[in-house]
């Protein structure tokens, strides 16, 4: 289980900083894509910094990522 020590999330950006024992630690800068609702699930609805550091510190990815959201047994957004 992540514990997340940081979250900001308002309406035009995302911050996540979550610490993960078994991965080191994940954090996500991004914002969203527009602020309108839409029925539209194929198209991201944000775009993000995704990095994951080791417990080290050394990086083991770092990429902008963007997330559309689309539905399933447990809804929510994947990438």
């Amino acid at each position: 289980m992540a514990a997340c020590l940081e979250a900001r999330i308002t309406a035009v950006s995302i911050h996540l900083r979550c610490e993960y024992p078994q991965v080191g630690i994940v954090t996500i800068e991004g914002r969203f894509l527009t602020r309108l609702a839409t029925d539209l699930l194929d198209r991201p609805v944000v775009s993000a910094v995704v990095t994951v550091r080791a417990q080290s510190g050394e990086v083991l990815y770092n990429a902008r990522d963007s997330f559309v959201w689309q539905l399933g047994a447990t809804g929510g957004a994947r990438y």
